[in-house]
């Protein structure tokens, strides 16, 4: 089997180098280090031991995936034909990172059992301008035109809603953090 037969596949990182050069590559490879450090923080900062080794789990398949790739293909490893994350030419490995990447984020912006504790009164609901029943009915009515069923279209609102509630409140607590800081 010749490499010019399957460059697209697991050989991108070649195609890609001889396409876009040194700084090309050099670009790619910053990119694939941010978002491994930023799945290592999502993992360091993980509220219960489940959630840390599962995304340390997803972060370690990423990385592993990177680095057998370009090994790879610069013969610094033997071809095993592990796909590159996000470039290579493939579904399954495609949706799998996607899946991965999911679990990272649902970890790092995720609150899917606060509703719960909202109703069983274990945590209080945040007052916010933008959860009031204009707007959802507003939303209702639009997924009724686009013909959605309008129960998903309000839990998906009520979710995202609940996510940004959360990094506001991450974020204020920061702020306090660090204002006290500076005092001192």
């Amino acid at each position: 089997m010749c490499i010019r037969d399957r460059r697209h596949t697991d050989f991108i990182f070649a195609v890609f180098g001889e396409e876009f050069g040194l700084i090309g590559n050099a670009l790619l490879l910053l990119l694939y280090t941010l978002l491994i450090g930023r799945a290592m923080v999502v993992t360091a900062n993980a509220s219960t031991m489940f959630a840390r080794l599962l995304s340390g789990a997803v972060t370690l398949m990423l990385f592993t995936k990177v680095f057998v790739n370009m090994g790879m293909v610069s013969g610094v490893l033997p071809v095993v034909g592990v796909p590159l994350p996000f470039v290579s030419y493939g579904g399954t490995a495609l949706v799998s990172m996607f899946i991965g990447l999911g679990v990272l984020m649902v970890e790092r912006f995720g609150d899917f059992g606060g509703a719960w504790q909202i109703k069983l009164g274990l945590k209080q609901e945040a007052n916010v301008p933008w959860r009031n029943q204009q707007v959802i009915d507003r939303l209702r009515q639009r997924a009724v035109e686009a013909g959605v069923p309008p129960d998903l279209c309000e839990a998906l609102w009520r979710q995202m809603i609940g996510w940004f509630i959360q990094y506001e409140e991450e974020k204020l607590r920061s702020d306090i953090e660090a204002a006290g800081k500076s005092k001192q």
